[in-house]
């Protein structure tokens, strides 16, 4: 039982600090998510897993993710 009020003790103590770690671990996954350039490019990694230009095979992956999302 005295484990649990020191539990809840510390957390109480440094609760401000809990609340803001949390919100930017939820931030930093809310923006790993919905960021366009990263979408985009899980979109080229979808489509274009056997994409061929010009009958090679196109080895540099940030090159397509370039030609299809730097626009």
């Amino acid at each position: 039982m005295e484990f649990l009020k020191c539990v809840s003790a510390i957390t109480q103590k440094h609760l401000s600090a809990i609340i803001i770690a949390s919100a930017i671990i939820i931030a930093s996954i809310i923006y790993a998510n919905f960021n366009p350039y990263q979408s985009c490019k899980r979109d080229v990694m979808n489509d274009y897993k056997n994409l061929t230009l010009k009958g090679e095979k196109v080895s540099n992956f940030s090159y397509l993710v370039l030609r299809h999302c730097g626009k």
